[in-house]
């Protein structure tokens, strides 16, 4: 099944998501490709790639996530022992979830530049 975690090139703490995404990645289930790329013109709507606000998970079949979604659900099929806290996270509610993902989205920039 293709896995695809699509994120923000030009953003320090979705590139240090990233990154923390690999090393927990052990078994290289997930692949990683940028809003900015053609991979993501095919599996992203436009709004999305635009707004640059979010991090998305494309699953092969399955709805597409995003948000604390995406990278809830992403941790989860890692199969890493961070599984655990993430299905956890997952039973919050989601309007609460995003809400908190939304305020680091505003303030990334601020707080970790390129």
């Amino acid at each position: 099944m293709l896995l695809i975690v699509f994120y923000d090139g030009e953003c320090g703490l979705c590139n240090r998501a990233v990154a923390f995404l690999k090393e927990v990645d052990q078994k290289s289930i997930l692949q990683f490709e940028t809003l900015q790329g053609s991979l993501a013109v095919r599996h992203v709507p436009l709004e999305i790639r635009q707004a640059l606000d979010t991090l998305v998970y494309f699953r092969e079949e399955k709805p597409l996530l995003v948000r604390s979604d995406a990278i809830l659900q992403a941790l989860v099929d890692t199969k890493s022992i961070c599984r655990i806290p993430a299905r956890l996270a997952l039973t919050l509610p989601r309007s609460f979830r995003d809400s908190i993902y939304n305020w680091v989205a505003r303030n990334r920039h601020k707080y970790c530049p390129r």
